[in-house]
């Protein structure tokens, strides 16, 4: 049996937007094959089996791939394996067509959209930038040749999408927030000098799953060295790793050092925090991701720290991925909307230490909300 994550008029806002963006491009149909772009346009049906404790993966190997059509004109039609069929109950779609036997072949894809009307039409498909198409490429290009009439094109309307997140969205986001939050206040009641890389990671995801998370969100960047076994007394480790709940992530990182903080590690935080401040007060409706850009770098020849490496980005979009348009770096022109989800991650450094921390936001029409204000900013102390 499925769970609904979503009331009903959440999936129906994403399908009149869906609609609208189709025919601003002259679609006739979209074809979403990625379980990201599947569970969105379901409005929450995980496709597979439930995550069970550190599973990080939670979507069906690709041999069972599941897809939805979505016309412009019609309902849309959900095409998945019979081996999941059970699990329709999470999504709102009310036409779910199963397929049996494998290996997959794109035939039942076929025959679902000449039964729509569709062995003609132009449809969109995910093959524009940071999109992946969940076929076997042997099956896609037998596909095009079989249904020679129709215009199969790449699409920007899954990101058009999902760049935009509704309220419902941004609500899950901040639970997610609020439940990182939790795990980290009863993380470093635990962790202590010594204890061994591997035993950090098991600890943080016991305090994940405890704390409500439907599974962490990926592996941790915690900034320690591979080769180091043990924290260190006197090091600086980044927790960069997040929880995700109702498939949606948050994307946080804080920082803590073992043993008592010098002097200097306290100002480099001080100003790790000033800078993201100053970063993300420029994170509004109408500004460009370049000018953006543009802030961090003055804030930083303000403060007057040093930056380790110049890096590609200070920030970037997530939702149902740990890493979404839009990109906050130099060489991207996004202007920011109303409802766009990003992180903000400027750091500063010493030739030895490194401090970053990463807010999530929320833009909206007339500033921006802080998601990720339940947790904790301190410089923790193991």
């Amino acid at each position: 049996m499925g769970v609904k994550i979503f009331p009903r008029s959440e999936h129906e806002l994403r399908m009149r937007r869906a609609k609208g963006l189709m025919k601003r491009d002259g679609l006739d149909a979209i074809v979403a094959t990625d379980p990201k772009n599947f569970h969105y346009l379901t409005a929450g049906w995980r496709l597979g089996f439930d995550p069970v404790g550190y599973m990080i993966e939670d979507y069906p190997l690709p041999a069972r791939p599941g897809m939805i059509i979505v016309p412009l004109d019609g309902d849309p039609v959900a095409l998945v394996p019979s081996l999941f069929s059970w699990s329709s109950e999470r999504g709102w779609i009310d036409d779910v067509r199963t397929w049996h036997g494998l290996p997959f072949t794109v035939d039942h894809l076929e025959r679902a959209l000449i039964d729509m009307n569709l062995s003609g039409g132009r449809i969109g498909m995910e093959l524009g930038e940071e999109l992946r198409l969940d076929l076997p490429c042997v099956e896609y290009e037998k596909m095009k040749r079989d249904l020679s009439k129709a215009q199969f094109v790449p699409s920007d309307i899954f990101w058009d999408l999902r760049i935009i997140k509704s309220r419902a969205e941004a609500d899950k986001i901040r639970r997610a927030c609020e439940i990182t939050g939790e795990a980290f206040e009863k993380f470093f009641t635990i962790v202590r000098e010594g204890m061994t890389v591997r035993d950090v990671i098991r600890t943080l995801y016991n305090c994940y799953m405890g704390a409500g998370a439907l599974r962490p969100s990926f592996p941790p960047n915690l900034g320690l060295d591979l080769d180091a076994k043990t924290l260190k007394k006197g090091s600086v480790y980044s927790l960069d790793t997040s929880a995700v709940f109702d498939d949606y992530t948050a994307d946080i990182c804080r920082v803590a050092v073992v043993g008592r903080a010098t002097a200097i590690q306290e100002e480099m935080y001080e100003k790790c925090v000033e800078l993201n401040d100053a970063v993300r007060g420029a994170s509004r409706a109408g500004a460009r991701t370049r000018e953006i850009w543009d802030v961090y770098t003055r804030a930083w020849e303000e403060l007057e720290v040093a930056r380790r490496r110049v890096p590609d980005r200070i920030g970037h979009g997530f939702g149902l991925l740990g890493n979404e348009p839009p990109t906050l770096g130099p060489n991207d022109e996004y202007v920011l909307e109303a409802g766009n989800v990003h992180c903000i991650e400027p750091g500063v450094g010493t030739p030895d230490e490194y401090f970053y921390i990463e807010e999530n936001v929320w833009v909206t029409r007339t500033g921006s909300e802080l998601l990720s204000r339940s947790v904790s900013r301190e410089l923790w102390e193991i």
